[in-house]
């Protein structure tokens, strides 16, 4: 009944239940069920998530930087199959993020 909810309308759950089991079954129970499964779901994710049920900090304090890296890369002369042995220079670029609450030394860094 509650993955009948969860995919569809609750009128439509419950026309999906009569049609493969036979059975009438409210909308409102359907509802109510499905709702009911749902609240206990997101408790249950709650438990195994690390982010706090709190609101964040007031001030965030963060920088985003990035640069281009010269890369090496083959380079295929024309409509030959092989590779040829020159090699050509491109550039790809790297990010380089981080991060801390006002008040407190910690850094957060990301790339």
């Amino acid at each position: 009944m509650t993955d009948f909810g969860a995919d569809d309308a609750f009128a439509g759950a419950a026309a999906k239940l009569k049609e493969h089991y036979g059975i009438e079954v409210p909308v409102s129970a359907v509802r109510g069920y499905t709702e009911e499964h749902g609240a206990a779901m997101l408790a249950q994710e709650k438990q195994k998530s690390d982010w706090p049920d709190r609101a964040g900090v007031a001030v965030l304090i963060s920088e985003m930087d990035g640069s281009m890296l010269p890369v090496h890369a083959p380079h295929c002369r024309g409509r030959q199959r092989r590779i040829s042995l020159i090699r050509m220079l491109i550039t790809s670029q790297s990010s380089f993020g981080a991060c801390r609450y006002s008040g407190n030394s910690a850094t957060c860094f990301v790339t």
